[in-house]
C-alpha cells in the first residue's frame, strides 16, 4: 500500500506533495538496509515502531518503492544541477 499512499499524496497535496512523498520514501529507506537487505517485508505493524512481519522479501513491495521513486522522481542522481538549468526547469 506504500505506492498507493504516495500516489494519494501526490494527487491531493499539490503544493508540498513532492517533498511530502519524498519524506515518506526517505523514512522507509531504513528498512532496505535491515533484515533481508534491499528487500521489503510483507507487512508491518500498524502501530509504532512499525516492526516488519510476514515474509522477509516481497518483490512487489520493492517494485512499488521503485515505481513511486521513478514516477515522481523521488531520488537523487548524485549530480549537481547548474543554477541556469534549474532555473530553466522551474520556468
Amino acid at each position: 500500500l506504500l505506492g498507493t499512499y504516495v500516489d494519494a499524496i501526490m494527487k491531493l497535496n499539490a503544493k508540498g506533495a513532492k517533498q511530502d512523498a519524498k519524506e515518506v520514501i526517505d523514512n522507509f529507506a531504513y528498512h532496505l538496509n535491515e533484515g533481508c537487505i534491499g528487500s521489503v517485508s510483507e507487512i508491518f505493524d500498524a502501530d509504532a515502531p512499525h516492526h516488519p512481519r510476514g515474509c522477509v522479501a516481497q518483490a512487489w513491495g520493492v517494485a512499488e518503492v521503485l515505481r513511486v521513486m521513478m514516477d515522481y522522481e523521488l531520488y537523487e542522481t548524485g549530480k549537481k544541477e547548474s543554477k541556469s538549468k534549474k532555473a530553466a526547469a522551474e520556468a
